[in-house]
């Protein structure tokens, strides 16, 4: 269902790369388009999610993502998991992404869910549903003009404050 290639980690000897996990895959699936930092990562995170904590039981620990490379053109996740419960056959999971470019991203598979939080980013950050991302994400809101700021080229902007 992954496709996922299982490549070398390293290991501590001199002759081979500094191993940052156990286990490293690629996964040839990943899709990015613009200039605004639209992939559908947020999308594959939550699928592989649901399986692990709504099929396999696995215990949901972190997330934690971003951009590297000189121009931020390699995205990479992190996503903790802990040992199994049964709970977690029921519990669902959504992710809401927030992009300084303006976006929301909104990716799960509980609809109820979703449809509560794209009214609350409606009502509350004047976002519209943009069509067409389907690939990337559920739901993609453009949110209303000036609602995320930048400064600088470090990276500052006023999400922290909004949430």
């Amino acid at each position: 269902e992954w496709s996922c290639q299982k490549l070398d980690a390293g290991d501590l000897s001199d002759d081979t790369q500094l191993p940052f996990c156990d286990a490293l895959y690629s996964w040839p699936f990943f899709k990015a388009a613009g200039e605004e930092g639209l992939s559908n990562m947020g999308l594959a995170t939550m699928r592989l999610v649901d399986y692990m904590c709504n099929q396999l039981s696995w215990t949901l620990g972190v997330i934690n993502g971003g951009n590297v490379g000189s121009k931020g053109e390699v995205r990479e996740q992190q996503i903790i998991f802990k040992a199994p419960h049964p709970m977690n056959l029921v519990s669902t999971h959504v992710m809401v992404e927030l992009r300084s470019a303006g976006y929301v991203e909104l990716c799960g598979s509980e609809a109820g869910a979703l449809a509560t939080l794209r009214e609350h980013f409606e009502s509350q950050y004047g976002a519209e549903v943009e069509e067409g991302h389907d690939e990337f994400c559920d739901i993609c809101l453009k949110v209303g003009s000036g609602m995320f700021k930048e400064r600088g080229r470090s990276g500052e902007n006023n999400i922290g404050q909004l949430t």
